[in-house]
């Protein structure tokens, strides 16, 4: 239960009434949280896992089956992933996955009750990362060339709201103090969108704009995107404007981006930032 004081509110005045009011909103809170929906995701039927379902496509996606894996078929099984609402996620992938999972790594926001098993939490900032951050995104890139992925792994990577965040791992040569004060600067004081920010920060990093899976390649991968993706500005969830046109949002961050370092110089341009 997500409302935990619901004896209380249904308790006098119109009980009934109340009582309507507090199971609608339960049952609104159990429709988005993202462990039932990916539970519902993720089946394992008469020993095969299929990942998957119609309601979860994107509209006018060119693939839309259930992608299915035999168990002979694989060695391995991993979970990779950043973001608000990924320990749900990997959560819901252990309880469903059981000794199918191999372990995996996932980072989350500071406050987030570590709920996992085998997959290793790191807790970090949001919305201007911190060097937990940074930490995490090291650990889960070493622990990535440690497991040496090969095409019979599968591995399930999470992107959440709040990724761009923390999954922070910048290049050599900057710090913690400096992409925190691209985010706080643009973001904060100059009122950036998160498309605009992440076209710098997609430039300066080690894990964004599809690099962490290029490292877990040649595995099997699906991504799954736990995010609102019409807040996200991607224009109504269509395969098209989400994925295809990556380029203009910049928050798929498991997938390729074309962002460009003349664009990320633009973007400072229009705050002029460039001195700052």
């Amino acid at each position: 239960m997500r409302i935990k004081n619901t004896e209380q509110l249904t308790s006098h005045g119109n009980k009934t009434g109340r009582g309507y009011v507090a199971q609608i909103l339960e049952a609104g809170m159990e429709a988005a949280d993202p462990y039932y929906n990916t539970l519902s995701l993720v089946d394992i039927i008469d020993g095969k896992l299929h990942i998957g379902m119609d309601e979860f496509a994107l509209n006018d996606a060119p693939y839309k089956k259930h992608d299915v894996y035999s168990r002979e078929d694989l060695d391995r099984v991993f979970i990779f992933g950043a973001g608000k609402g990924a320990l749900s996620i990997a959560k819901a992938l252990e309880d469903k996955l059981g000794d199918w999972l191999t372990g995996g790594y996932v980072i989350a926001k500071h406050g987030d009750d570590i709920i996992t098993g085998r997959v290793r939490v790191k807790l970090a900032a949001h919305p201007v990362p911190d060097q937990h951050c940074i930490d995490g995104c090291a650990e889960m890139a070493q622990m990535i060339r440690e497991i040496k992925p090969t095409e019979r792994d599968l591995v399930i990577t999470i992107v959440g709201n709040g990724i761009s965040a923390l999954m922070t791992y910048p290049v050599e040569g900057l710090n913690i103090e400096d992409v925190s004060e691209v985010t706080r600067y643009l973001q904060i004081e100059c009122g950036a969108n998160t498309g605009e920010v992440n076209t710098i920060r997609n430039s300066i990093d080690r894990l964004k704009a599809g690099r962490i899976t290029k490292m877990l390649h040649p595995a099997k991968m699906v991504h799954l995107f736990a995010i609102d993706i019409n807040m996200a500005g991607t224009g109504g969830g269509t395969y098209d404007t989400v994925v295809k046109r990556h380029t203009v949002s910049t928050f798929l961050h498991t997938l390729p981006s074309s962002v460009s370092p003349k664009q990320a110089l633009e973007v400072l341009d229009r705050y002029n930032a460039r001195e700052h």
